[in-house]
């Protein structure tokens, strides 16, 4: 980065800072302008090298980035300990020479949106949809053992999971998709609310096979749940009511089994419709898509809250019709698969944009190439060094390689990403051209596990 990039975002870093904490700009724009005044043309690069390596705005804005944290584990606020980001798993030349197994198939059967996460040792497949409607059964792979095992029901409210929201804390998976259908058709019917109709989740512990289940505040009832996030100390939980431009979002503590409501003010005339969230290492960053009135106006509005609590607006220059979608913190980026372009909640644009890498300090934003899966819209995974492509509809079409040619990509197909040398080269097909689930593949730090709509489970590895 120059100089002037390099500025820009320590003053971004500044803005996320406690109020108390003042960042020494003055005095690194005079240091700045004293060695740019010593510098002559012959030496010009040697000294802005020497500019950088004296300390000046990297250090400081490093510094910044650090401030009020104690040591690398400490946290305040809604972030709790985070390790160090590193790259880990396998690089992009030895994932590209995985192939395919067949494990056991799951014991719960063909199913279509169910939960499932990698859960520290085990991959966990919780609810769906089946043929008699929503369920809440469960069941975990443990691939040391090669054997899936059932899990604890989630309890006597009757909560079945489909296509709902889930985070993995370290310790517990938190999970939730508010009211089932019966809780829906209770209120819409005027009957009054049901005790076991309020908003509910589920906490699992894969150690101890229990859950603990908590009431979601009364700010999320009414809400469609689209996010959940961890944020090192609590999950944070979004949703939208899109009709009447609604915003709920709420933190959790599992330690301390409390709620807060945590909702921003959105601007005015903006009514939410759509939204994502992620949280980096020092902040929360949710992105309000929004539109007015027969598609008269539109936007996306990015909000920040970082370890002071204080929600910001940082939309800066994000543009109106690049909706994130997934996004993931990496530890160092954030990941944004491949989606249609926002253009309003009743709007249907064919036109698919590229994934991207976004700046968490600046949100600058870094397009990734399109690859062999082309305008699919495929999901992307996130190994750690490279990028896992994966078309997860049901539909073949037609995509493209960086080098520009044109081939038939089919239900299942998976591409690689290398991000050091931004190619995209093919993956092994998966055996027997498998539709999915209807969700994304789980990554466990050393292989891929994916789960088919006929309960097959596939891993790809080593």
């Amino acid at each position: 980065m120059n100089d002037e990039q390099q500025i820009r975002e320590l003053l971004m870093t500044a803005a996320e800072l406690p109020h108390d904490l003042q960042p020494p700009v003055a005095r690194l724009l005079r240091q700045g302008q004293r060695r740019r005044a010593r510098r002559t043309t012959m030496v010009a690069a040697t000294a802005a090298v020497a500019v950088l390596a004296a300390g000046g705005i990297p250090a400081a804005v490093h510094a910044l980035r650090t401030a009020g944290q104690p040591g690398s584990t400490g946290g305040s606020g809604l972030f709790g300990p985070r390790p160090p980001a590193a790259l880990t798993g396998p690089a992009a030349a030895q994932l590209a020479r995985f192939r395919w197994s067949r494990l056991p198939a799951s014991p719960l059967g063909p199913r279509i949106q169910p939960i499932v996460v990698w859960a520290g040792h085990e991959l966990v497949e919780l609810g769906g949809l089946r043929k008699g409607g929503t369920t809440s059964d469960g069941a975990a792979f443990n691939p040391a053992t090669g054997h899936w095992h059932r899990i604890a029901g989630i309890g006597s409210r009757n909560i079945g999971f489909s296509n709902g929201v889930s985070v993995w804390t370290g310790r517990q998976l938190f999970v939730s998709n508010g009211q089932t259908e019966s809780c829906v058709q209770v209120k819409g019917g005027g009957g009054g609310t049901q005790a076991n109709c309020w908003p509910h989740a589920g906490l699992y512990n894969p150690v101890t096979n229990r859950w603990t289940q908590t009431r979601l505040p009364a700010a999320m009832d009414g809400l469609g749940l689209e996010a959940a996030v961890w944020t090192g100390r609590d999950v944070i939980l979004a949703g939208v009511n899109a009709g009447i431009g609604r915003l709920g979002v709420a933190a959790y503590n599992p330690s301390t089994g409390r709620w807060r409501v945590i909702t921003p003010a959105l601007p005015a005339r903006h009514p939410i419709r759509l939204l994502a969230m992620t949280a980096t290492a020092s902040r929360l960053i949710l992105w309000s898509m929004w539109d007015q009135a027969h598609g008269s106006a539109l936007g996306i509005d990015v909000l920040a809250m970082g370890r002071d609590g204080t929600w910001r607006g940082v939309t800066g220059r994000w543009p109106k019709d690049l909706k994130p979608a997934t996004p993931f913190f990496t530890g160092s980026s954030i990941l944004v698969s491949p989606s249609q372009a926002w253009c309003g909640v009743n709007c249907d644009l064919l036109t698919v944009g590229a994934g991207y890498f976004v700046n968490p300090v600046t949100l600058a934003q870094t397009i990734i190439p399109f690859g062999p899966i082309g305008s699919l819209e495929p999901a992307f995974v996130w190994t750690g060094r490279a990028i896992i492509a994966v078309n997860e509809g049901a539909s073949a079409g037609t995509g493209s390689s960086s080098g520009g040619s044109h081939t038939t990509v089919g239900p299942g197909i998976m591409a690689l990403f290398n991000p050091a040398s931004r190619r995209w080269q093919h993956l092994p097909t998966p055996p027997g051209y498998p539709h999915l689930s209807a969700v994304l593949p789980a990554w466990t730090g050393s292989e891929l596990l994916m789960l088919t709509a006929r309960g097959q489970l596939l891993a790809l590895h080593g």
